[in-house]
């Protein structure tokens, strides 16, 4: 039984706010879209298991449905949050799920999707995750953030 138009309607829409996601990160990084991909999976996981449960799920609640799907992907609330104290902490997670053997650098990654996150997710959100990162995180966010 093929999909219905109004499904496939819904499913399109829902690829092209993904897209609107992962096209910005792929510009600023020079990759393709599905190292985009990996590297916003790496670093949202990473940011989701340093936030309170709370705090995560308020997150999750300004992204489109496929980026919350991957943000919540492996996601056990149990021993949340995970106290990383320091950005290099931070960038130890992220490095055991994103291999960076090309020359993306672990934090341009991260300040990529930070930027990322700061012009999709409104300023309030991001002033809450930002108020619930140790001070050298918090440094990585745009300005405007």
């Amino acid at each position: 039984m093929p999909f219905s138009p109004l499904f496939m309607s819904t499913f399109q829409e829902t690829l092209r706010h993904a897209e609107d996601w992962l096209k910005p990160l792929s510009a600023t990084l020079a990759c393709d879209i599905q190292r985009a991909y990996h590297g916003l999976r790496a670093v949202l996981q990473t940011l989701r298991d340093r936030l309170t449960v709370d705090e995560s799920a308020h997150l999750a609640s300004h992204m489109p449905m496929l980026i919350r799907g991957i943000f919540y992907e492996g996601f056990t609330p149990t021993g949340k949050p995970i106290k990383m104290k320091n950005r290099e902490e931070f960038y130890t997670t992220i490095l055991r799920q994103f291999d960076l053997n090309d020359p993306i650098a672990v934090e341009a990654l991260v300040r990529a999707v930070f930027a990322v996150l700061a012009a999709k997710v409104p300023a309030g959100e991001i002033k809450d995750v930002i108020h619930n990162l140790p001070n050298d995180l918090r440094e990585l966010w745009p300005t405007t953030a």
